[in-house]
């Protein structure tokens, strides 16, 4: 009997406990308008004195945004945390010179965005297949990593293999362009390159991102417009903690592959159909 008792405590307790906890949460949410209270956008490093420390695991803060910022107390100044990574050889973010023509925004990808590559000929192809009715068909027009180097060596994509991974994928742009080097987000690209990164849905597809001049980052979907907002609609900071679960499409990059470095003035390699 008395151990019913002790079992009917811990359980009231237990249950007590989740109430309280329920409550805060519900408090906490009337609070912020409605909404769940939204997270740091930057990294978690630390500051000592003038200089930045402990960063270089990469990991997203979790703490609370300031109301109308999107970082804590402790990362107000993020942005000058980033802004030591650039060279000043980053693009600034134009998305109007791929989503104002069709012909360009139908038939042009993310690796075309990532390697700031606009194919005449294939704008030119989009361009007849529009007039044509089939400004669909634009689509298959986009280059893919890889191609370029097989058609060099083998000529032809007769073998060509659809391996999404990111031991794959960064094996194919490296092939594609050995100018083309990997780095860290907390590294400095040589004089005359720029930022990009890489992700990949294992099995399914990949996606690009390039830096902006201002230090956020933008990207292309497929046909879509260029944007500098994650699958949830924020800015982005830092790709590899960004968000890119896209719920309609049931793409989910969950694994980040790598940062590069890509030139802008060496000639980039790719295959265009």
């Amino acid at each position: 009997m008395k151990k019913n008792i002790v079992t009917k405590k811990k359980s009231f307790k237990k249950k007590n406990s989740n109430k309280v906890r329920r409550q805060r949460t519900r408090t906490r949410t009337i609070m912020s308008g409605g909404k769940k209270q939204k997270k740091c956008m930057c990294v978690d490093f630390e500051k000592k004195g003038s200089a930045y420390i402990n960063y270089e695991h990469g990991n997203k803060c979790n703490r609370n945004v300031v109301p109308g910022t999107d970082f804590c107390e402790k990362h107000q100044d993020c942005m000058e945390f980033s802004k030591q990574f650039l060279n000043n050889y980053e693009l600034e973010y134009k998305p109007e010179l791929w989503n104002k023509i069709p012909n360009i925004k139908n038939s042009h990808n993310c690796y075309t965005y990532f390697l700031d590559n606009q194919i005449n000929p294939v704008i030119e192809k989009c361009k007849n297949l529009a007039e044509e009715n089939k400004k669909d068909k634009c689509g298959d027009l986009k280059p893919q990593p890889g191609d370029f180097y097989m058609l060099v060596n083998n000529g032809s994509l007769d073998n060509k293999e659809r391996k999404y991974t990111c031991k794959e994928m960064i094996e194919k742009i490296i092939n594609d362009n050995p100018s083309v080097q990997q780095t860290t987000f907390n590294k400095k690209c040589p004089v005359g390159s720029y930022k990009g990164a890489m992700v990949v849905d294992p099995g399914n597809t990949y996606h690009f991102y390039r830096q902006n001049a201002d230090g956020t980052w933008s990207h292309k979907p497929g046909v879509l417009d260029v944007t500098n907002v994650d699958s949830a609609g924020d800015k982005i900071y830092f790709p590899h903690n960004a968000e890119r679960k896209y719920t309609k499409s049931g793409i989910n990059y969950t694994d980040f592959c790598s940062y590069f470095c890509i030139p802008r003035k060496d000639r980039v390699n790719i295959y265009a159909i």
